[in-house]
This record gives structure tokens, sequence and C-alpha cells, in this order.
């Protein structure tokens, strides 16, 4: 079992680093993360790369896929059949589907001894015809009705969008009628599922689907807490500003209030735009982890909103909302003078450290716009949809069109943020999957 972990994980770290790095951008094309990162000091950008890079997947997708997995295999190991022999886990296009179903098998395998059969390719194969008998090699069973677990961790090297390339979904989808005695956990994009259920009719052969939850904005919150507090991210002042501006009206209407008693609320809240250290409870702490936390709550929960609950476009959208800001010397003089000739209760709601030069800020987030897309453009991005990610000679090939005219078209993309590319490879920047999709959809795109 110690090797077959090893493996996954290899795979999972090694093998896989275009969709694995969250942080690895295009080199030749700015984006807006692209931008962030450059906006920051060299020691924070890697601080934040390498935070970005290292955070595990959620761990609500990560529950769901073992909660799932050990009730469905459970089933199958008490009565072997081909109607209780199969899981997929479905997520977003964009999601780290194999990602997420690696790191939730790698525990697994470990407390359990059945041989298994990992397809760790690392592409797809460039001749069409040879997916079959490659997967035919690489997942045949050991033994002849042994029980063992064949693991598909990213379904779209199975197949391309063309009459020829859909053999090796042929050839899957009769296994999972033929073999009882093998149980298969496959991991696939939301869409390219569907493309294949509307033409070979797939899901109707799959025993269990699992659709990865939509994570909640408090979800979000625990999950991406360790970045903040490890590079210290406040709130942004404009946010923070209407916070206390509406919290000052609620205040003012509920009581009548002297004009000395307003002066030094105006003070306090001048002081807190720079400090961020009041603790009067008419004002909850700024820090992620404090309870309620009213603004970071708001924040999160309109990332979720935003992202639909996808951790993969989530964790693009709260990268893209932070800059960094330096604070200035005399401003900060000026304020520290006013504080400490204060002789009424400021004193109680301030920390007298002096604030550091510069912070990190996050604005509250928002999507990009979706570029300018001609008809053309939509048909190449839900390729890319499809199959999560496409050499351009395997997109020219699903496309039907001349390589040369595909690459154009993909380096207008591209130069525009919405196509991501690593040496020969593309797909689709997941910040823009929100609206894609909607336009996609009101196109009659089967999404």
């Amino acid at each position: 079992m110690a090797n077959v972990v090893r493996q996954l994980r290899d795979w999972l770290l090694e093998k896989r680093p275009f969709r694995i790095k969250r942080m690895g951008k295009d080199a030749d094309y700015s984006s807006e993360v692209g931008d962030v990162l450059e906006s920051l000091p060299a020691d924070l950008a890697e601080q934040l790369t390498t935070l970005v890079d290292e955070l595990p997947s959620h761990p609500g997708d990560k529950a769901a896929v073992k909660e799932a997995l050990s009730e469905a295999i459970a089933r199958w190991q008490e009565n072997p059949s081909g109607t209780n022999n199969s899981l997929v886990v479905i997520g977003s296009p964009v999601a780290a589907v194999a990602r997420i179903l690696t790191e939730s098998l790698s525990p697994w395998v470990e407390d359990h001894d059945l041989p298994l059969q990992l397809l760790d390719w690392v592409n797809r194969p460039l001749d069409t015809q040879k997916i079959q008998s490659r997967l035919q090699d690489d997942l045949a069973p050991e033994e002849d009705n042994g029980t063992s677990i064949a693991i598909i961790p990213d379904l779209s090297w199975c197949f391309l969008r063309t009459a020829e390339g859909l053999d090796g979904i042929d050839y899957l989808r009769d296994g999972l009628l033929s073999n009882p005695y093998q149980f298969w956990v496959i991991g696939s994009g939301q869409v390219g599922f569907r493309y294949l259920n509307c033409v070979l009719k797939l899901e109707a052969h799959c025993s269990q689907l699992l659709l990865l939850p939509r994570l909640s904005g408090e979800q979000l919150k625990d999950w991406l807490t360790p970045i903040i507090e490890a590079l210290d991210v406040r709130l942004d002042e404009d946010s923070i500003q209407e916070r206390l501006q509406t919290l000052g009206e609620e205040q003012l209407e509920a009581s009548s209030l002297s004009t000395v008693s307003v002066l030094v609320e105006e003070l306090w809240a001048s002081i807190k735009s720079v400090f961020r250290g009041v603790k009067d409870d008419a004002l909850k702490p700024l820090r992620p982890d404090a309870s309620p936390g009213v603004e970071w709550k708001d924040y999160f929960e309109r990332l979720a909103d935003l992202s639909d609950g996808v951790s993969t476009v989530a964790l693009q959208l709260f990268v893209k909302s932070i800059y960094y800001e330096e604070i200035d010397s005399e401003l900060q003089r000026e304020l520290l003078d006013a504080v400490e000739s204060t002789e009424d209760s400021v004193e109680d709601y301030i920390d007298f450290e002096p604030p550091p030069p510069h912070r990190i800020i996050a604005k509250l987030p928002k999507l990009p716009r979706l570029p300018q897309l001609e008809q053309t453009d939509l048909y190449v991005l839900y390729s890319l949809l499809v199959h999560g990610s496409l050499t351009l000679t395997a997109l020219a090939e699903t496309l039907g069109e001349e390589r040369q005219l595909v690459n154009d078209a993909v380096q207008i993309m591209r130069g525009k943020g919405i196509i991501e590319q690593q040496q020969n490879t593309v797909k689709v920047n997941p910040a823009h999957y929100p609206r894609l999709k909607r336009k996609l959809a009101s196109n009659n795109f089967i999404i």
C-alpha cells in the first residue's frame, strides 16, 4: 500500500504542475492575479505564492469524497455487481477535481488492503486511436474475478471530442458493466461529463455520482484564514469606512449624543482606519477568526456568491482582491499625537503600538469583466471546458480547424486574460468561469 500512496502523491505533486500549481500563471501574458503579485514586494509575493500553492484542497470537498467513497465501496464489497461498482466525483470544469480526489484517496488507501490500478497519465495520448488500448493495459485487473479498484483521477485524459476519440469512453462504459469485481473511482469536470452523457449515455452506466458541494462563505473563511493571518491581511479602508458610517448612523438614531461625543467618535473612526485596533463592542474585530467578524463575514459571503462556491474560483478572486498600501509617515505621526493628547476614553480603544510602514489590504472581491467574444471564440472556450485543458494540436482536432487558425484565436483570448497557457497546453482562466458559463448557456451550449 505504501507504494500506491506514494504513486498517488507523486502523480499529484510532480506530474500535474499546470493543473495543480494554483499560482503558476502564464509567464508571457499579464493577468489580474499576476498584477497583484507584481504590486507586492518580492518577499511578500513569494510568500503569497507559496501559501496559495501549498493550501490543501478544501476540507469540505475532501470530506464529501471520503464519505461517499466509504459508503459506495462498503456496498460493493458486500455485494459485488455491475450496478454498484463505481463512484464518479464531478466538479466544476475549472476545479482541481483530480487534486481533490487524490488527496481524499491517499489516507483511504493507507487504511485498506485492496489492489489498485492508478491511471497515472501525465497527458492524453497523442494518437487518440491508442487511448482504448492504453486504458486496457493500465487498468486491467491483476487477477481474474479478483476484487480491485481502478482510479481515474481525470476522465478528460480518456477521450477527445472527436468520433475516433470516444473509443476510450466506450471501453470504460462497457467495463463498468462487464466486471462487477472491479470498482471504479473517476474524477470528472461537470461540462465534460454532461457532454459524455449526451452522446454516450455515460450516466446510465455509473452507479453513483457525487457532485462536489457548493462552499459557503463560512467554509471559505475557515479555508483562507491561514493565508490572511500569515500575511496580516486587513480589509479595504473604503469598506471599513462604509461600515463605520452605517454603525454611526444607527448609534445616532438610538441616542442623543453631545457634540463632544460626536467629535470623539469621528476622531476614533479616523484613527481606526489606520490602526485597525478598535475594541468597542459596536465595532466588531476585523480579523477573520474574530466572532462574529461582521466585515469579514460579508466579504466571504460575497466571495462565495461570486465564485458559485467553487474553491478554485474563490481562491483566484481572493488573490485578485489583495493589494499593497504604504502608510504616509507624516499622517502616522499626526494620528499618534492626536491619540496621545486625548483626555477621554479613546485610549481604551486604541493599542499604542506604532503602525507598520505598509499593510496588505483585501478589497471586496469582484468578478473580472468578460471580454468581447466572437461566436468562434465560444466554441474554443467550450472545448476547453469539456476537456479541462488541451494542447493546441488536440484543440484544433476537436474543432476540426487548422492548428494555426485555432492558435491565432487562442493567443487573442490569452491576451485578454480569459485563457492561460503553459508551454503548448491551454485552459480557461478560473476567474472568468462564472460569467463564461452563463454566456455559453445563453448561447445554447450544454453546460
